[in-house]
């Protein structure tokens, strides 16, 4: 269990209740598609496929569905909702925001309430805990003061099992759960994606359609879902996705410098993972590439164990 420490006063949070953000650049006229309110059927198979992929337990899914059947039918026969059927309601719309952007259950509970990185005296550091330390701030200042058309994150280290993804997913979470998205309506839509499992998507997209293809999302579904529709988007293990040679691995540099041109260009927020080093990065996808991903996501360097 962490215990809580003080922190400096710029990483300090603001109190526990949603924010309010204004709408900073709209977005051009049919460009951003809002998505249709979803039914229940939808509802479960997304909840039904979290499930087979792993990110959450069965019997937790169960538990999930079950709360928001029961939200509904209290909407339905209360005039004025109990306080606890309020906050089951509000938990349920919650945990279904936090599934639909792909965060899995297991990362559903994290706070940036405590530093993870302070020693056990919470007064030296090593090197790596001074570096880390920092990276945490930096979250912590995302997440607490986000608003639409700010930089994001790129939080590298060279070891893995530092922490890179636990901070970004906690600034995803705090975000979903507080802030107001960029059309000024409901809460702020961040998605989680691998870069390997988004390359993955993109390939199967080509030439799919509903008819013959059912349950494969088209290339332009992939696109709005990761590029265009997210105010937040995690790309995390970048790197990690298989880059081959020739006109497949032109490809997959093409669509990953792509999506870093689009967001850079409509000011959204991106927050990368990697153990790749600068020399690996320039490497492996370029110098167009590295300087738009710095651009969006400045460098928050982390080490240690």
């Amino acid at each position: 269990m962490l215990s809580e420490t003080t922190l400096p006063v710029e990483a300090s949070l603001p109190p526990d209740r949603p924010g309010r953000n204004t709408l900073a650049d709209p977005p051009a006229p049919g460009e951003l598609v809002p998505a249709p309110r979803a039914t229940q059927s939808q509802i479960e198979a997304w909840v039904n496929s979290f499930v087979a992929s792993g990110g959450m337990s069965a019997e937790n899914a169960e538990i999930l569905l079950a709360r928001m059947a029961c939200g509904q039918a209290n909407r339905r026969t209360e005039v004025v909702p109990s306080a606890e059927t309020q906050a089951r309601s509000r938990r349920a719309a919650l945990d279904l925001a936090l599934l639909k952007a792909g965060i899995p259950e297991a990362f559903w509970g994290l706070r940036l309430n405590a530093n993870p990185f302070l020693t056990e005296t919470g007064m030296s550091y090593t090197l790596g805990d001074a570096a880390n330390r920092r990276a945490f701030v930096e979250c912590r200042k995302l997440a607490a003061r986000w608003k639409p058309g700010d930089k994001g994150l790129t939080l590298r280290s060279v070891s893995v099992g530092v922490g890179k993804t636990l901070l970004a997913y906690s600034v995803l979470v705090y975000a979903t759960a507080h802030h107001v998205g960029r059309d000024g309506k409901g809460r702020a839509r961040c998605q989680a994606v691998s870069a390997k499992a988004l390359l993955d998507l993109l390939r199967s997209s080509f030439g799919a359609t509903w008819e013959k293809n059912p349950g494969i999302q088209s290339t332009e579904a992939v696109r709005q879902k990761y590029q265009v529709v997210p105010d937040i988007l995690l790309i995390d293990d970048l790197g990690k996705e298989t880059v081959r040679g020739g006109e497949a691995g032109e490809w997959a540099r093409a669509e990953l410098l792509d999506l870093l041109d689009y967001r850079m260009g409509k000011q959204l927020t991106t927050i990368i993972t990697t153990n790749l080093t600068d020399a690996d990065t320039l490497k492996r996808y370029g110098a167009a590439f590295v300087s738009r991903m710095f651009g969006v996501s400045p460098l928050a360097e982390m080490s240690g164990p």
